[in-house]
């Protein structure tokens, strides 16, 4: 499989009421232009089966598609984590994605360089996620998924800066009024934009 790069939000919730996340990731896709007959079936009757561990629906298995900001296809992924998949979890949690094939957005392997246009489409569908969700979003490379959450849950400092551009509400500001020398950020109205100094150009 190839590699993919993430935008992604998480979003406690209690008992097992997806509607609202639901919804707001719903809009998510309307508004990029990238809702489509097979997401409206699967968002209609989403299918919910728990094996024990997990829980599966027809929105783990939707197919990628493009925006209206590029040709470049994501593939949106509604997932449900667990206390038993997840011991550190206080209750259940929704991870909302926007996945992409990394070699669409990596003009250089060796160095990690972008490709010129991978800044605004992402920072465009970063936007689109903290706008509907209002939590944080986040974008990360393959090996830092979930990275960025686990540290803001965990207070793990390590973790907390594992991406390479984030959208932060303005409410969780004292939580990244630090960022280590990797990182800088500032004020974008009623967010906080942070990014990778040495990979991203804002």
């Amino acid at each position: 499989m190839p590699e993919l790069s993430n935008i992604q939000t998480f979003i406690e919730i209690k008992n097992k009421d997806y509607s609202s996340a639901l919804e707001a990731f719903k809009q998510v896709l309307i508004n990029l232009e990238a809702w489509n007959e097979q997401t409206e079936r699967a968002f209609e009757n989403p299918n919910w089966r728990e094996d024990g561990t997990c829980v599966h629906s027809e929105l783990m298995n939707l197919e990628p598609r493009t925006t209206k900001y590029s040709g470049v296809k994501i593939r949106p992924l509604f997932q449900i984590w667990t206390e038993r998949m997840d011991p550190t979890l206080k209750s259940n949690g929704i991870s909302c994605d926007l996945l992409i094939e990394t070699d669409e957005l990596i003009a250089n392997y060796s160095t990690g360089e972008f490709r010129e246009y991978t800044f605004d489409f992402v920072e465009r569908l970063v936007f689109e996620m903290t706008n509907n969700f209002g939590t944080p979003t986040y974008f990360t490379n393959e090996a830092d998924d979930r990275e960025p959450f686990d540290g803001l849950r965990t207070v793990n400092s390590n973790k907390l800066w594992s991406f390479d551009y984030a959208l932060i509400p303005i409410e969780l500001r004292s939580i990244y009024s630090t960022p280590p020398n990797t990182h800088q950020s500032r004020t974008n109205g009623q967010l906080l934009e942070c990014w990778k100094t040495k990979l991203w150009k804002p």
